[in-house]
């Protein structure tokens, strides 16, 4: 099977599943937090301050890429 073959399959699902009325990308995610107010309160905060939270947050939005260094991690959304 041809990869033009395989799209053209796949849209054809996709046409079927919106005529029934189904929601390919539902947003039932309801976060608690933004990425502003969390920068707003803790982005002047050290480290050592940030690791003695025990507080929960709730944010979402789109991951577009992940470094990861060992120990440190560096995340970016599309939504900074």
């Amino acid at each position: 099977m041809e990869d033009s073959e395989l799209l053209n399959i796949r849209r054809g699902k996709i046409s079927d599943l919106k005529a029934a009325g189904v929601d390919l990308y539902p947003n039932d995610i309801k976060p608690q937090n933004t990425t502003a107010e969390l920068s707003a309160q803790f982005g002047n905060s050290d480290g050592e301050a940030l690791a003695q939270l025990t507080q929960s947050f709730s944010i979402a939005g789109r991951l577009m890429a992940v470094r990861n260094f060992g120990k440190a991690a560096f995340v970016k959304n599309s939504r900074l």
